[in-house]
């Protein structure tokens, strides 16, 4: 009962003391990767002033409702292209259609971040972005953070509640630092990665959607983007889809976005079956995809975007059967 009474009495005294979940060399090498990645400069520069004259004037004004119709008036969240920028956080995420997002960028940050975005536990979460002519989210800048918890002893409580030792507050550690990502200019495996996800996913609902409507494009409206959008999609996708080592990323390059450009073809323009065939081509005679080459395979076939040719359909139904073989894919169970 002493030793218990000599325990509660020291902790009395030394309550107040804290202790964080990360330490003092690790919070300081945080800050050199913590900060603002911006992928827009001039839309950034512009979004500071706005917010800094905002900033002022909720000085003058005040902050309720009345004031706010002021500050709109006087200093509005309009970039010089003329789209209204947005804050991203759950109250906004919804604005623009989310699926229309290709988020390259987040891929680049985590090359730049590298092996470092796990060992310090950092977060990324885009910071600005406005929504574009095709009503695609288009990013402004990002934030890279790292949440900690901070422990404080401080006993109390009380019988219904129970006993504590210890509270408990979450901080953010945001370094001062901006980096300006047009300025690292090599495209990294994971921007790859993150730009194939996000243009294959789009595409493959943009070409349901046609199918599904039988072509009559005004039904998928919320989806319509323009031929110039989809030609950089193309564009990207052939440069973007020679990591196509990795079996899912294989099988969305080979087989669902160039089913996809296959459907654009058909009920939109045939200009963009060369997304098709350039794509599949690639893939296939490199060895890296036999979806690629049954791609191939059909479209000879029956003629879908190129002459009709059951020899060289023949032929790429060949080279599929090899790659399988090679990578003892027949003996593998199936992965949707």
């Amino acid at each position: 009962m002493r030793k218990f009474c000599f325990i509660f009495i020291s902790l009395l005294f030394i309550g107040g003391c804290s202790f964080k979940d990360i330490n003092s060399k690790d919070e300081k090498a945080v800050k050199q990767y913590t900060g603002i990645y911006v992928v827009d400069k001039k839309s950034f520069d512009e979004i500071k002033e706005i917010e800094t004259r905002r900033y002022q004037l909720a000085k003058e004004l005040g902050r309720d409702k009345k004031a706010y119709e002021e500050i709109d008036k006087k200093a509005p969240q309009i970039l010089s292209n003329g789209k209204k920028y947005y804050a991203y956080s759950n109250r906004n995420a919804n604005r623009g259609n989310q699926s229309k997002h290709i988020d390259r960028y987040e891929g680049k940050i985590l090359d730049i971040l590298g092996e470092n975005k796990d060992k310090f536990k950092l977060d990324i979460e885009k910071k600005y972005y406005y929504i574009d002519d095709d009503l695609f989210l288009s990013p402004i800048s990002y934030e890279v953070s790292r949440t900690y918890e901070t422990k404080t002893l401080d006993v109390g409580g009380d019988e219904g509640a129970g006993f504590r030792m210890f509270s408990r507050s979450w901080s953010q550690i945001v370094g001062s630092s901006v980096y300006d990502l047009q300025n690292f200019k090599d495209v990294g495996r994971q921007e790859k990665i993150y730009a194939i996800n996000s243009i294959v996913e789009f595409l493959t609902e943009f070409a349901a959607c046609l199918e599904y409507n039988n072509s009559e494009k005004v039904k998928c409206s919320e989806l319509n983007v323009s031929p110039k959008t989809l030609h950089s999609m193309g564009q990207d996708l052939l440069k973007f889809c020679d990591i196509s080592d990795n079996d899912q990323i294989a099988q969305k390059c080979g087989w669902d976005a160039t089913s996809s450009f296959s459907t654009i073809g058909k009920y939109i323009n045939k200009e963009f079956y060369k997304y098709t065939f350039e794509l599949a081509t690639q893939l296939c005679d490199s060895g890296r995809s036999h979806d690629a080459c049954l791609r191939l395979n059909l479209d000879y076939m029956v003629g879908n975007g190129v002459p009709k040719d059951t020899q060289k359909a023949a032929q790429y139904r060949q080279k599929e059967n090899k790659i399988m073989k090679d990578n003892d894919l027949f003996n593998k169970p199936f992965k949707e």
